[in-house]
């Protein structure tokens, strides 16, 4: 997965999780809400709510959400009655992602994500103007008012799509740091953002073996940046957006536009 090889077998199993991984169902888009499209400025529906309504369970400490920005979260939709419609919390399906303010998401998500801060907890009280309108949907009766519990896990800034956080040395090695031309061997694990283990090499026995710098990269291309510096024995953490990590590559192990969490241990350097 890290090098050629595993990387290899991510193409040759991309229809595979396709069958295999469902991708939780997201809010509907604005141009599937039916007349909720018609009423998007006022907001009402009656006689439920009419107005849309949010409130910070928990503020978080990271970017704040904007417009154009990528969001990665996990949520839980609830109808009036409090039945549960959808959910992707938990490590069963993996974060959904969205661009807020593009009409991806229903229009209450859209308004009612904006201001949200990483690592935050927001709940959202949204009318059916504002979420599927007069039409029915698969465990939605028409006319339905949504309530949802939404964890912002990252905010990828429209700006800087291949920005990451700075790394964090786990544990300082010896010896030279690694440069650009350097052969190393490293063991490494990845998870997804709910913390989700996706793979660890050194569960399978497997350390890998690339060489930093190359053109294109034999790595995804945000670990041949973040391996540079690092000693023998060295234990360094970061987290990856999609376009420093795998894109909308998938395999059996990794979905599609991921945000990916990485921990690099360095075996060897030549």
């Amino acid at each position: 997965m890290v090098v050629n090889r595993f990387l290899a077998s991510f193409l040759v199993a991309a229809s595979l999780l396709l069958a295999a991984c469902s991708k939780p169902a997201p809010p509907p888009a604005a141009s599937d809400a039916g007349s909720g499209q018609a009423t998007q400025d006022s907001g009402k529906s009656a006689p439920g709510l009419k107005d849309l309504k949010s409130e910070d369970v928990v503020v978080g400490n990271g970017e704040t959400a904007e417009e154009g920005d990528t969001l990665f979260v996990q949520y839980t939709g609830k109808l009036a009655n409090g039945t549960v419609f959808d959910s992707n919390d938990g490590t069963d399906k993996p974060p959904f992602s969205f661009v807020l303010g593009e009409g991806q998401v229903i229009q209450g998500w859209d308004k009612g994500m904006l201001g949200m801060k990483g690592g935050g907890t927001r709940t959202l009280s949204i009318p059916a103007a504002l979420a599927y309108g007069d039409s029915a949907k698969p465990g939605i009766p028409a006319g339905s008012d949504l309530y949802f519990t939404v964890k912002l896990l990252a905010v990828v800034k429209k700006d800087h799509p291949g920005a990451f956080k700075h790394h964090v040395d786990v544990k300082v090695g010896t010896g030279p740091e690694v440069k650009v031309g350097d052969t190393v061997t490293i063991n490494y694990t990845i998870w997804l953002l709910n913390g989700k283990q996706l793979y660890s090499s050194q569960d399978d026995g497997k350390p890998e073996t690339f060489k930093v710098g190359v053109n294109p990269p034999q790595v995804a291309s945000g670990v041949d940046y973040v391996i540079r510096g690092m000693r023998k024995g060295g234990i360094r953490e970061v987290t990856l957006p999609p376009d420093l990590a795998y894109g909308n590559m998938a395999s059996p192990l990794i979905p599609p536009k991921q945000m990916l969490k990485y921990r690099l241990e360095l075996v060897s350097i030549k």
